[in-house]
């Protein structure tokens, strides 16, 4: 298994942090409109095609997870600033 793909190790914190916010916004963001899909999507997993009938397409989709993470750190920002 480990030699069956990219070297994860040297950037597992990187793809750690996508994976979160990705999950992060399919759950929470956009008032959890993306949660029920998120959930199916799970369910197909073997299907590439999944994702853009279930969530949409990667063009629309990025600019909106990119917001959302904007806002958490606007968020996070604002609790730590006295």
């Amino acid at each position: 298994m480990e030699d069956s793909g990219p070297p994860v190790a040297e950037h597992v914190n990187g793809y750690y942090l996508a994976w979160w916010s990705l999950v992060h916004f399919l759950m929470e963001g956009d008032g959890q409109a993306h949660r029920r899909q998120a959930l199916l999507l799970l369910h197909r997993r073997e299907d590439p095609a999944a994702f853009q009938q279930l969530i949409g397409s990667y063009a629309e989709f990025e600019p909106r997870w990119h917001q959302h993470l904007r806002a958490l750190a606007r968020a996070r920002d604002a609790r730590e600033t006295p």
